[in-house]
């Protein structure tokens, strides 16, 4: 696939089958996501090999708390794990890391918040690839949480012009903001 003749620098990959994947094969859930890891490495390189410059996986969606509570423990586990074991192979190779979604929920562990927020810092001057976990997201909490906050801080400023205009400003990655819709 050649990227640049297609006008591509953004894929979006949701994680998701793993635990339905292993139960097939008589595992536990668990051995589902571990088994996702493989696959997410594999991504990331072949992105890294194609010079793809933003990547977004849906790791952990806000429904996804919903679980039961020993897969939601794994899941909080592994992530950590994982980020402790492959974050300084990626950094190496020039990887951004970005976590978006509702980080300061209380159900997220702290020791994974600092783990985020220590990859995004030591990865920040990286730009083969910006990498970007989807983590406690969810696109209705998103939308309404910008809404709220730009509504919130722009209390005599909102008519339909300035809202259309401004509001991308107010969503989990802003970025988009210099495109036109």
């Amino acid at each position: 696939m050649n990227l640049k003749d297609n006008n591509l620098d953004h894929i979006a990959i949701i994680m998701d089958g793993n635990g339905r994947w292993a139960e097939k094969k008589g595992l536990e859930r668990t051995a589902g996501h571990a088994a996702g890891e493989e696959s997410l490495s594999k991504s990331i390189h072949w992105a890294l090999s194609n010079n793809l410059k933003w990547l977004t996986v849906y790791a952990f969606s806000t429904e996804n708390w919903m679980r039961s509570s020993d897969e939601v423990e794994f899941l909080m586990f592994f992530n950590r794990d994982l980020l402790k074991r492959r974050r300084e192979e990626f950094n190496k190779l020039g990887v951004r890391f970005h976590f978006l979604g509702d980080l300061n929920d209380e159900k997220i562990p702290e020791e994974n918040k600092f783990l985020m927020s220590e990859t995004e810092e030591m990865t920040s001057s990286n730009t083969k690839l910006n990498l970007v976990f989807a983590f406690n997201y969810g696109s209705y909490n998103e939308i309404h949480n910008g809404i709220t906050n730009f509504i919130n801080e722009n209390k005599q400023n909102v008519d339909i012009d300035y809202v259309n205009k401004q509001f991308r400003d107010y969503l989990y990655i802003p970025r988009c903001r210099t495109q036109t819709y």
